[in-house]
Parts: C-alpha cells; sequence; structure tokens
C-alpha cells in the first residue's frame, strides 16, 4: 500500500470519525492500528459510548447524544460516514474538512478500481465483475455498499489487485476522486428523505466520472433517459463507452440475440455465454452487458467470459425464487425499493397473480406504478405502509379491475397472500418501497417474507 501518499493525508492531523455504523467502526479500528494521533468519534447514539468503553486509548475522544458536534471543528479533518446527509451539517461544522472512506481510497487505488453506481443493479454487477475477475484468477477484492468497508480491506490491497468498488450516491457525494472505470447504470427516483431535491442526488452519482482524467473509461446506459443528456452536461474528461440493449450507431457495447458485443479499437468482440443464464430480464440483461464490458476493459479474455456468466448465481431478494406450496409459486424481491425496480419485476415473471407492494415513503412519485398496475393482470393486490396508502389512493381513479387488500401487520398480510394466490398461480414481494417504516432493511423485510413462506410450506408435508 501506498503508506506515504495515505500519511501525508492523515499524519499530524487530529481525526474525526463522524457517524459510528459499520464504516464508522472500520475507520477507528484501521487508524488505532497504523496511526498515533488524536481521533474523536462523534455519534448522536449515546450507545456509541457503551460499545467504545473496551477501546483503551488517550488519543481517543467520544462525543454522544445532542452535542455529539461540539468538538468536530477543533479536528483537521472529518472521515463522514455516509449515512448523514450533509444538510443536517450545513451551518453546524466546516464542510471544507469532510472526506470519506470512498474518498481515501480512492485518492490512493483509482488507478485499480472499477466503480459500480446506479440507482439499481449495482451490487449484482459488481458481484458479477467480481466473480469473472475471480474465474479468471486476478486477485479481485469487492468492497464499498456492498458490505465491506473499503478501510476493512487497505491492508489486502497490492499492484496487482483489480479492486471492483459498489459506490452508493450517499459514498459518492464526499468525493474528489473518480475510479479508473466507472459504471453509471442507471438513475431513478429514490433516497429523497436524504437529499433536497432529484437533481442534488444525481449530482452525487455523476461524482463517479466527474473527477476521471483522460485515460479513464465511463461506461453508461445510454438507454436510461436520465443519462442520455445528462453525460455530455457533466463533461467528463473520461472515454465514454455508452451500452444499449441493441445496436444503435455511437454504441460502445449491444445485445445481439443472446450474443454480447463489445467495441474494441476496430473490431468488435463477441461474448458467447456458454450456457443459460440465472441472471432474469431485461434490467439483468442491462447489468450482464456493463459488466462484461468492464472485464474486457480489464483485459478479461471473451472466452472466460463466457463460461463464467452462466456459473453465477443470483443475489439474495433479487427476484428470489423462495419455493412452492400447493403449486403457488413465490418470489422475495424487497430489493425492489423503487417502481421501476417493481415493474421489471413483474415483466421478467410474465404473470403476478399476487402482488404484495409498499412501505416507507421517501417522496417518489407513483404515478408511473399506478399507471402501469392498473392496466396489469395483478389480481389480488396487498398493500402496507404509508406507500401502499398512496397507491391504494391513486387507484379508485383507474380501471384496475383487481382486489385491492390494505393491511397493518406485515405477518397478517403474508399469511393471506399465501391462501389468496390460486392454485398455478404467482406471488411476489416488490414493495416499490423502502423498508424503514417496520424493517432495519430490506434484507430483514425479505428474509421474514421468506421465513414465513417456508414455515408455512413445512407445515404442509
Amino acid at each position: 500500500m501506498n503508506w506515504e501518499k495515505l500519511k501525508n493525508l492523515l499524519g499530524n492531523k487530529t481525526l474525526c470519525i463522524l457517524g459510528f455504523g459499520r464504516e464508522g467502526k472500520a475507520t477507528l479500528d484501521f487508524l488505532l492500528q497504523h496511526f498515533s494521533g488524536d481521533i474523536v468519534v462523534a455519534d448522536m447514539n449515546p450507545e456509541t459510548k457503551n460499545y467504545l468503553s473496551s477501546y483503551h486509548s488517550s488519543h481517543l475522544l467520544i462525543q454522544t447524544g445532542e452535542h455529539y458536534l461540539d468538538e468536530v471543528n477543533h479536528c483537521d479533518l472529518i472521515i463522514k460516514t455516509p449515512g448523514i446527509p450533509r444538510s443536517e451539517l450545513r451551518g453546524k461544522i466546516d464542510l471544507r474538512k469532510i472526506t470519506s472512506q470512498a474518498d481515501l481510497f480512492l485518492s490512493i487505488f483509482s488507478s485499480q478500481v472499477t466503480g459500480v453506481t446506479g440507482t439499481k443493479g449495482k451490487s449484482t454487477t459488481s458481484s458479477l465483475i467480481h466473480h469473472i475477475f475471480s474465474s479468471a484468477g486476478k486477485h479481485s477484492v469487492l468492497l464499498g455498499n456492498i458490505g465491506t468497508p473499503a478501510m476493512s480491506l487497505f491492508d489486502k490491497i497490492r499492484p496487482e489487485t483489480s479492486v471492483v468498488f459498489e459506490l452508493s450516491s450517499h459514498q459518492l457525494e464526499d468525493v474528489g476522486h473518480s475510479p479508473h472505470i466507472s459504471l453509471l447504470l442507471n438513475i431513478f427516483e429514490e433516497h429523497l428523505d436524504h437529499y433536497s431535491s432529484f437533481e442534488e442526488y444525481r449530482q452525487a452519482k455523476y461524482n463517479i466520472t466527474r473527477y476521471q482524467k483522460s485515460d479513464d473509461v465511463l461506461i453508461y446506459h445510454s438507454d436510461n433517459s436520465h443519462l442520455q443528456n445528462s453525460v455530455i452536461n457533466i463533461k467528463s474528461k473520461a472515454i465514454l463507452m455508452p451500452y444499449s440493449m441493441e445496436y444503435k450507431q455511437g454504441m460502445a457495447a449491444w445485445w445481439e440475440k443472446d450474443i454480447i458485443c463489445i467495441i474494441d479499437g476496430n473490431e468488435t468482440r463477441r461474448i458467447v455465454p456458454e450456457g443459460p443464464l440465472m441472471l432474469r430480464g431485461e434490467h439483468n440483461r442491462s447489468n450482464i452487458l456493463a459488466a462484461c464490458t468492464a472485464c474486457l476493459l480489464n483485459k478479461i479474455p471473451e472466452k472466460i467470459i463466457g463460461h463464467a456468466l452462466p456459473l453465477f448465481e443470483p443475489l439474495p431478494h433479487r427476484l428470489e425464487y423462495v419455493g412452492h406450496i400447493d403449486g403457488k409459486h413465490f418470489y422475495n424481491d424487497s430489493i425492489a425499493t423503487i417502481p421501476e425496480a417493481t415493474i421489471a419485476a413483474i415483466h421478467t415473471l410474465g404473470k403476478v397473480d399476487t402482488l404484495i407492494v409498499g412501505g416507507y415513503n421517501r417522496g417518489i412519485n407513483y404515478e408511473h406504478l399506478i399507471e402501469f398496475l392498473a392496466e396489469s393482470e395483478v389480481f389480488h393486490l396487498m398493500l402496507i405502509g404509508e406507500v401502499g396508502k398512496i397507491i391504494e389512493e391513486g387507484l379508485r381513479s383507474t380501471r384496475f379491475n383487481g382486489e385491492i387488500r390494505f393491511y397493518n401487520d406485515f405477518e397478517q398480510l403474508v399469511e393471506d397472500a399465501i391462501l389468496i394466490t390460486p392454485e398455478g398461480g404467482t406471488c411476489l414481494l416488490s414493495p416499490a418501497a423502502a423498508s424503514y417504516d417496520r424493517f432495519i432493511n430490506f434484507e430483514e423485510r425479505g428474509n421474514l417474507f421468506k421465513n414465513i413462506v417456508l414455515s408455512y410450506s413445512r407445515g404442509m408435508k
């Protein structure tokens, strides 16, 4: 690792770790191991002080509760956790002092990084790239929003390491560096509880290319309406590689039936998957296209990519087949936190008899989903949460012919969904909303759905 560069960034400074979630803990462990300067941990949660009681260091100051920001401005550098909105800090601390794990990592290793962002598809695409890298024998690490903090792997990065970095908008908003190869998969309305506007959210996403140099590469989905013109307006210095689901003039990558075509210099490379792919749906074909383009840029031969593609298994909570009960089929798509994801899931499955939708309202526009449902073949619509109320209200003035049920109890909703789904039919959990009104995250929501279905299935045997 480039210790000298990191020491220049952090050495002889009083450091603040602002926010003490997963990233904050990894940051503290790293700093205590490698640096001897003063560290302030600032976190609103009073329980943080109890957690840190086992840390014995004369250089550690812990500030929690209502006045957790009191000592922050005395620090030289503030390493901010992604989950804290900048809007909560304006006028309280010097925002010019803020950096992040992502920015520190990219400032040192950007030339080795393939970075992936997008409203949807980040984890699948990042994991697929890592899978192909590993299949090719590369020393590859997968980190970032996927769940592994960058600082927890600092010591494992070697000169030959290929880094796949999944980057959320929250992580990107505090960076001043961009990856060597950047993937911008799509942009839809999301996280409007964190940002003051959709435009502010988009600008955070664009940081994945904003600081790229002329020898860096931006791979982006030209079919996404929010990216078509925006990439030009960003004035990225990177080499642009737009991709599309079918051939269009100017495209760098596209599908030709079941063959992936990618422009490489003056020739077109063709990647032929060696078997049926486990990733289903047009949205996943788009993710595959982006991942293969990144792998080809990383010098992975077409044959190895084609061999690795059908071996990749979908991640949990993404159109995950849970099982069947009396010929009824159940799918967990809890990751679907926006309307576009739910619509894509229904298109992929073909016919959905029972649909479970709703959750925490983050200010997203649901008109398009309401119009889609009104014309769909969904017969049992099971709604929950504030978003469920919005959809129920919106459907009243439409031609929706199905049954609408609203619930306050998620477990009761799932139990009823199991009973009313017809034999041979399909029940889909695809909420089009965040889970924070009832759950810690979408994984907890998806796991509860799976557990209820599987428990019912076991009881029937």
